[in-house]
């Protein structure tokens, strides 16, 4: 008797802990957990990858619950990483089933529901899925979320595939919400499907949601779509909270996580240059943009790493550039504003620091969209008395403030390796490693420093600072999305790039002047401060050019033979033949 009353105590104990620890609908914020999950892969059968991810997952539930996690979400991949001959089938979320209890469920589908409901958390994963209809079967790229009390309650079919022949679409997107216990109602997308309208814009502007669930896979490119710079800045342009998390394998380019609130910026985010799991847990204002969320824990987990890959530089991808308008910005061959010599504690020889201030009008070559810069920066040249083979920032990937910048302005479409084409306009600057083209839009791996004369003394570029960057241009106004892309140098080594915070750019989007808008960029705000650019600019999607017949004689037409790849087996095979 004493023994089951001492168990139901406990029992009594147990759900008055998790009760009290859980956020409700009055509270103004919950905590969600992401995870930068690095997967178990390699040379294994689809059931041994299967089997030991379920596992991994159930221990990052646990210790997102420890932190009283209320939402935990997964990567794209996470549970079958580059598998793909496993499926799953799963229950239709309208009959509320419980896996956990369910034998006709999976197996991977029972422990995730289990894990659910012995933890006092929502949980959203990926899996490729078996969909039996009649006597047809159809294999979709689907996320699932289990509720507190393990009922798969929502399933979304990813619906823009980038290559993934192996799997089917639906026939329209799905527009997928749920609901939580503690007031917030979320939507959920994969991937590819960020860069196009619907489903990711539309569950934002016809479905009023304002908080998203993100799995990924993604593979950063150059100079735009570095992962945390692409989540970044459409959780900003929409002002919704984005839980994203990103599938994680460094050495074949797949990294990138992070919670976003809105217009105040970024919560917490990791893009790694390591092949490790991170558990990324936050605070989440419920309305997006009025205050800024906290970080609860970034905890780095121990690594799963069959292979040895760990500390290798992650794979970045560079956009083809042929069609962009574009201006070096050189400025040994511009008029300075301000000028003193620096010392150089590590030799006897002066450096030279100069300041300069410029204002440029940089038009696409076959539109009439033009791209209006007013830019001031500082430039340090060292002494070639300077050992650069002993500073570490120069071997650092997202150093490029070490190098050269171009100024870019494009008004057309861009073609990706399928069928897929998008509209965009985009005025920014990137990054290049010397005075060529070639050379830009590239990761940072063994670059040389650039040297030249100045004032006949022979010096080498050593940095460049922005104090302001200012961009204004006319943008088209109907049905777009303006994003202000912006990723600077970091100074960790083990991460490729940084976020600016909220207070350190501003976006200004002004009043429509017929079938235009005058959008503004700023950055720095705060006076005295200055930023290591890694990239930035205005990148404006055109939604009603998507996906429209080409013109062939059109200049506007960007053939790109290299973007970010979403979960592709064209990529797996690519690497896994390396």
């Amino acid at each position: 008797m004493a023994s089951t009353s001492a168990l139901i105590a406990t029992i009594i104990l147990h759900i008055f802990f998790q009760d009290t620890l859980q956020s409700t609908p009055e509270d103004d914020s919950y905590v969600a957990a992401v995870v930068e999950y690095h997967g178990f892969h390699g040379n294994y059968s689809g059931e041994e990858i299967l089997h030991f991810n379920v596992e991994k997952h159930i221990q990052l539930i646990a210790e997102a619950a420890k932190q009283n996690a209320d939402i935990i979400v997964f990567p794209e991949l996470g549970l079958l990483s580059y598998d793909e001959t496993q499926f799953i089938e799963v229950p239709d979320p309208a009959k509320k089933i419980v896996p956990a209890t369910d034998k006709n469920c999976h197996e991977a589908l029972r422990n995730l529901s289990d894990a659910a409901i012995k933890y006092n958390i929502y949980v959203v994963t990926n899996l490729h899925e078996l969909f039996k209809n009649n006597s047809k079967e159809y294999k979709y790229n689907t996320n699932i979320v289990f509720d507190r009390k393990g009922t798969l309650i929502a399933r979304y079919r990813k619906y823009n595939l980038f290559g993934e022949k192996f799997l089917n679409r639906t026939e329209t997107p799905d527009f997928v919400t749920f609901d939580t216990d503690f007031g917030v109602t979320f939507g959920t997308f994969i991937c590819f499907d960020i860069i196009f309208e619907n489903p990711a814009v539309g569950l934002v502007r016809d479905k009023n949601i304002t908080d998203i669930v993100y799995s990924t896979a993604w593979f950063s490119e150059l100079p735009f779509h570095a992962a945390i710079q692409e989540q970044n800045a459409w959780a900003y342009s929409n002002n919704v909270n984005l839980l994203a998390s990103g599938f994680n394998c460094v050495n074949k380019g797949n990294t990138g996580s992070g919670i976003y609130s809105g217009r105040k910026g970024p919560i917490d985010y990791i893009q790694s240059e390591l092949d490790q799991s991170h558990l990324i847990i936050g605070k989440v204002p419920k309305k997006p943009g009025t205050a800024a969320g906290s970080k609860v824990t970034a905890n780095v987990l121990p690594l799963v790493d069959e292979e040895g890959t760990t500390g290798q530089h992650s794979t970045i991808l560079h956009e083809q550039l042929d069609d962009f308008a574009t201006y070096l910005l050189k400025p040994e061959t511009m008029t300075h504003i301000d000028e003193k010599n620096i010392t150089i504690i590590s030799t006897d020889a002066q450096g030279l620091e100069r300041t300069y201030e410029i204002t440029h009008k940089l038009c696409h070559e076959t539109s009439n969209f033009c791209c209006n810069f007013n830019l001031k920066f500082t430039v340090k040249y060292y002494p070639n008395e300077y050992d650069f083979n002993k500073d570490d920032t120069f071997t650092k990937t997202d150093a490029y403030y070490h190098f050269r910048y171009r100024l870019i302005a494009f008004d057309g479409i861009r073609k990706y390796i399928v069928d897929d084409t998008t509209g965009q306009q985009l005025c920014a600057l990137m990054p290049c490693l010397n005075d060529t083209i070639e050379s830009c839009a590239r990761a940072n791996i063994n670059a040389k420093p650039i040297s030249l004369q100045l004032d006949n003394r022979n010096l080498t570029l050593f940095s460049t600072e922005f104090s302001l960057i200012n961009i204004t241009a006319d943008f088209q106004k109907d049905n777009v999305l303006y994003l202000p892309s912006i990723l600077l140098s970091s100074t960790d080594k083990d991460v490729f790039g940084k976020l600016p915070t909220s207070d350190q750019y501003n976006l200004n989007i002004g009043e429509a002047n017929g079938d235009k808008k005058t959008v503004s960029l700023q950055l720095p705000l705060k006076v005295d401060e200055t930023i290591k650019l890694a990239s930035g600019g205005i990148l404006t999607r055109i939604f009603d050019r998507d996906n429209k017949p080409n013109d062939p004689n059109s200049a506007n037409i960007i053939t790109a033979k290299t973007l970010f790849w979403c979960s592709i087996p064209i990529i797996f095979y690519l690497f896994r033949n390396r």
